[in-house]
């Protein structure tokens, strides 16, 4: 078993990834940039070392001060959170030629999932639906990165006219931690629904399917809010999903925990999108709904250790997820996240924090659960209800009005890509 992890990641994915080490007994230490200091995570671990400064490209992507990090601390392991360098194959690669083990796929498997556009090919040869390409010429049109973005690398184009300032908009969006900015035109469809198969999968073959998530409320192509199980779907159409979902995880050999991503249309045909080879944000819904921590299955699994979770996992109750984000850079006067049964908070930052310009603006996730999908929204308006943050203005009013929309709340909301 992993007796010490190096933490090659920041914010609320850090305090998570401790919280599950500490559980198993297994030692922390947080590498951060000079900025982080005064972050949830370098007080909670076990140790702390400054890795560079402020900026992303001399901190959480600077793959040498990381691994040079895990062995000045005496780490056999790193986890690399998401974000960042989480899907590298290199930085993969190089922790494994360092001794040290990486938790999640290695480095193979990464660098066959990491693109985008030869992925789609995969699942096209296996005979899994994709989004039909398009012509430059012919508008409109989809315009996406081949090696990700988290959605930050997506540009409509409207009008023929438009196309090279799309193009050079989506180069400018996009995280220098992705490996490359080769881009991709895709046909745009009548989207309706953005549904996310989570699996587990060991070095010895054996894979289990979790409960899909809707993961439909975006905006900007950013998810904003994330639930499972799955309403308003067809359950015959999850289980192809599921099923497509099972020959990819095959054809790449895939031996963690991961999330292979399909979108659905207005008349039911559903799309590969893409493999996300790490962990989600929206994790914590799957571990609410199923009882399943995917932080410890990721250990195990990287330990050489076997998957033992049921080939089919099912949901015991509904969980929703709301990111909670800030929209500018202020300190946090009064910070108060709300409490009570059924309530998660996933969080790093405490009343007094100032939020730092240069990372996500994520600041926290409000998750619920219930056994009835209409309680747990009702739980989730009281938990948004009971925030209370000055100093800085956040979302929270977006997604109170948006949960509170009748369409979310009977299932059959569709806003992929909003604000666009």
């Amino acid at each position: 078993m992993i007796q010490k992890v190096l933490i090659a990641n920041r914010g609320e994915i850090a305090v998570r990834i401790i919280q599950t080490c500490r559980i198993l007994g297994i030692r922390t230490v947080v590498a951060y940039s000079k900025c982080d200091k005064d972050t949830m995570a370098v007080f909670l671990a076990d140790e702390a070392i400054c890795i560079g400064d402020s900026s992303p490209s001399d901190s959480y992507l600077n793959i040498p001060a990381i691994l040079e990090a895990a062995k000045n601390t005496g780490c056999d392991s790193l986890h690399p959170g998401y974000g960042f360098l989480s899907e590298n194959d290199e930085f993969a690669k190089r922790a494994h030629e360092s001794g040290i083990i990486f938790i999640g796929p290695s480095s193979n498997i990464l660098e066959k999932t990491a693109n985008k556009f030869r992925m789609k090919e995969t699942a096209r040869k296996l005979g899994i639906p994709v989004i039909p390409s398009a012509d430059e010429d012919k508008c409109p049109l989809m315009i996406k990165s081949s090696y990700g973005g988290g959605g930050k690398g997506i540009k409509i184009v409207k009008n023929r006219g438009d196309f090279d300032y799309c193009l050079k908009s989506a180069k400018l969006s996009l995280n220098t931690g992705f490996s490359g900015d080769n881009f991709f035109l895709e046909q745009i469809i009548d989207l309706y629904k953005h549904i996310d198969i989570q699996f587990v999968a060991d070095k010895f073959g054996k894979i289990s399917i979790l409960p899909a998530r809707d993961c439909s409320v975006q905006s900007h192509y950013q998810k904003v809010i994330e639930e499972t199980p799955v309403s308003n779907i067809p359950k015959e159409l999850l289980e192809k999903m599921e099923q497509d979902a099972v020959k990819l995880i095959k054809e790449v050999g895939f031996d963690n925990v991961g999330t292979i991503e399909f979108l659905v249309d207005k008349q039911m045909n559903y799309y590969f999108l893409e493999i996300n080879s790490r962990l989600q944000v929206e994790h914590t819904v799957t571990e609410e709904a199923t009882g399943i921590d995917l932080v410890e299955q990721q250990i195990r699994i990287a330990s050489g250790q076997k998957n033992r979770l049921p080939m089919k996992v099912s949901a015991k109750k509904c969980a929703i997820e709301c990111r909670l984000s800030a929209k500018d850079n202020g300190e946090l006067n009064i910070f108060s996240l709300p409490t009570g049964k059924d309530v998660r908070i996933d969080t790093y930052i405490y009343q007094g924090y100032r939020i730092k310009p240069y990372y996500d603006p994520l600041i926290a996730k409000i998750i619920v659960s219930d056994k009835e999908r209409r309680r747990a929204i009702s739980k989730m308006k009281l938990a948004l209800d009971e925030i209370i943050i000055l100093g800085a203005h956040t979302n929270v009013d977006e997604l109170y009005e948006t949960i509170s929309r009748e369409d979310y709340i009977v299932g059959s909301y569709s806003y992929f890509g909003e604000n666009e």
